[in-house]
């Protein structure tokens, strides 16, 4: 008698295709996770450097106002300076909140391909789990077949 094949060969192989699949998905999910933590990271410093470069000059143009170096024009100008430093530090304030936004969504999306690679390998390894039950079967089938087969031809033969 020829060994069956495994009914559920072609769903063992989709079960197996899918943890591969999970798998890469995963793998760019970290990707992706890893490039807006850097991108929030360069956010974070350009923001530090642009406030570090505005606290230096503010201190600057303090000593030189209180040393009398300063007409009113500088003043005005310092003003002016003022209001596009504001500026720039609220766009960089939103970049940086933007880039925390897209590092946290990046974060939901990697848990999220984590626990679909964790389900993936866990129903491939329920069928593995079936597919082992069912060749222990056969298996079992196969050997009462020829312990059957085996005591038919010890007997012996009766005469008539």
């Amino acid at each position: 008698m020829r060994p069956r094949k495994y009914p559920l060969e072609p769903l063992v192989r989709l079960k197996k295709e899918r943890v591969e699949s999970t798998t890469r998905q995963l793998g760019k999910a970290v990707l992706a996770r890893e490039s807006a933590e850097r991108r929030h990271e360069e956010a974070a410093s350009a923001q530090r450097q642009g406030d570090a470069r505005a606290s230096r000059v503010r201190t600057e143009e303090r000593d030189l106002l209180e040393k009398g170096e300063l007409s009113a024009a500088d003043l005005i100008r310092a003003n002016a300076w003022e209001v596009r430093v504001q500026t720039e530090g609220a766009e960089r304030a939103h970049a940086v909140d933007a880039a925390q936004a897209t590092m946290a969504t990046q974060r939901r999306r990697e848990l999220d391909a984590q626990a679909e690679v964790a389900r993936s390998r866990g129903e491939a390894k329920a069928v593995d789990r079936h597919e082992a039950r069912w060749i222990a079967a056969r298996e079992k089938v196969r050997e009462a077949e020829e312990e059957e087969a085996a005591s038919v031809a010890a007997r012996p033969k009766l005469l008539r």
